[in-house]
């Protein structure tokens, strides 16, 4: 729940308004707003929750 509330605090002071003029007629101010918060979320998601390719990464550790 964290991450998501912290993922809308990114999108908010994010740049989203700047194709608000643009594709005003196309999305949404929350449809904008929507995929920002996405994309913020998947930025602050630790790399070993991270998805590729539909499942999750692996992270092994070395034997150095």
């Amino acid at each position: 729940m964290t991450r998501w509330r912290d993922a809308v605090a990114c999108a908010l002071l994010a740049d989203w308004t700047d194709p608000l003029g643009q594709h005003a007629a196309e999305e949404s101010v929350l449809a904008l707003l929507k995929r920002e918060t996405c994309a913020a979320h998947a930025q602050l998601q630790p790399l070993w929750e991270r998805k590729a390719g539909g499942q999750r990464v692996a992270l092994h550790a070395c034997g150095m």
